[in-house]
């Protein structure tokens, strides 16, 4: 039985001025403005006044948890960096996210040694450009929570070191020791509890990472986010949850998945390249990325897609030929070099799907120097 039996038929003859006035009137209805103080009224007042100042906007809105997941070497950290990077700079997330207002970021590394993490932040920053909110830990605060036995002190730790530091957004690469400290980490009760204690730090939001189980012979049919390890409870927490997944180990291309975003439906996968000469992931084919900064001799490209993203040459001149037939890239032989550079006039087309994903966030430049 319908729930709306006591409402009385309405005649459609009437006005739609008239209509509304009469379920008013007769109590069922009312309106925002003759009961300012109904829940409904002040949910909608709520969100026409409320300033969703995102994190990274259309992504990560404040006061949430984001999870990223992958297996080993598929370029999650990288990813946690980068996100604390634009968090910190106000620069675009992977030239896709806009991010409009730089926030005091954290990073607590947990895995690398110092001597690791001051070799990737030296090819990131090599000029010594580097970003005055965005504060990375070191193996002093790793040691001092290592002492530390049970999960309250090594909260309190870390508690410490954000307030000390005035930390807004925390990016926690990966909270696997940790969360062993609170009981069973593939526990309910242990992941309850660690969100819990994450929950209490004074903080407007923070991205954990976490490794993934080895993979099970029906993993490939399963949802990314079923794959997270231990409890469910990491998926139902979190509000976005990213996946990282590595199809080939002889390139350094991988998919970016989001398997979960509570605010909006989840995009499409799209596919992001590791560039091992900035640290940084690229939504750009690399043969894209690299003749941004002008036109380079095939000796010259080839030799950067081996030495930044792992392409040989075969493989390398297999994608630019794809490329230059979807009139992505122009050709021009000159002398005894071929020359390279990027078409300003490319579109995308229906047999280019993915392109029109990432040729909207090509910088164009005008080749007018060539790199030998």
């Amino acid at each position: 039985m319908s729930a709306f039996t006591d409402v009385e038929v309405l005649d459609h003859t009437m006005e739609p001025e008239a209509d509304t006035e009469a379920r008013i009137a007769d109590g069922i209805w009312t309106t925002t403005v003759k009961s300012p103080d109904h829940s409904i009224s002040q949910l909608i007042r709520g969100a026409e006044h409320s300033n969703n100042d995102w994190h990274i906007e259309g992504l990560w809105e404040p006061n949430t948890f984001s999870l990223v997941h992958s297996l080993e070497g598929e370029f999650k950290s990288i990813f946690a960096y980068q996100v604390a990077e634009a968090l910190a700079t106000g620069q675009p997330l992977l030239r896709k996210w806009n991010v409009l207002t730089p926030k005091r970021v954290g990073v607590f590394q947990t895995e690398m040694p110092d001597n690791v993490v001051g070799k990737r932040l030296k090819i990131m920053y090599p000029d010594g450009r580097i970003p005055s909110n965005l504060i990375v830990s070191n193996e002093a605060l790793k040691i001092a929570i290592q002492r530390k036995y049970s999960s309250p002190d090594k909260f309190q730790v870390i508690h410490n070191w954000l307030v000390r530091e005035e930390i807004e957004v925390l990016l926690w690469d990966t909270i696997t020791s940790v969360l062993s400290a609170c009981g069973n980490p593939n526990t309910e009760e242990a992941t309850a509890q660690f969100y819990s204690r994450l929950e209490a730090l004074p903080l407007n939001g923070a991205l954990v990472v976490r490794h993934d189980g080895k993979p099970s012979r029906d993993s490939e049919g399963r949802h990314s986010n079923q794959k997270v390890r231990g409890s469910n409870l990491h998926a139902e927490i979190a509000s976005v949850i990213i996946q990282l997944h590595r199809p080939d180990r002889r390139s350094n291309k991988a998919q970016l998945d989001i398997g979960k975003l509570r605010h909006d439906t989840v995009p499409e996968p799209f596919d992001c390249w590791f560039d091992a000469g900035t640290m940084r992931l690229t939504p750009l084919p690399p043969p894209v990325a690299l003749l941004e900064g002008g036109a380079m001799t095939r000796e010259a490209l080839n030799c950067e897609l081996l030495e930044r993203f792992k392409l040989k040459e075969r493989s390398a001149d297999d994608l630019i030929r794809q490329l230059e037939n979807e009139r992505f890239l122009l050709g021009e032989t000159r002398g005894h070099k071929r020359i390279w550079s990027l078409n300003p006039e490319a579109v995308a087309t229906p047999d280019t799907p993915e392109a029109a994903v990432w040729l909207p966030l090509v910088n164009f430049v005008p080749p007018d120097k060539i790199a030998e």
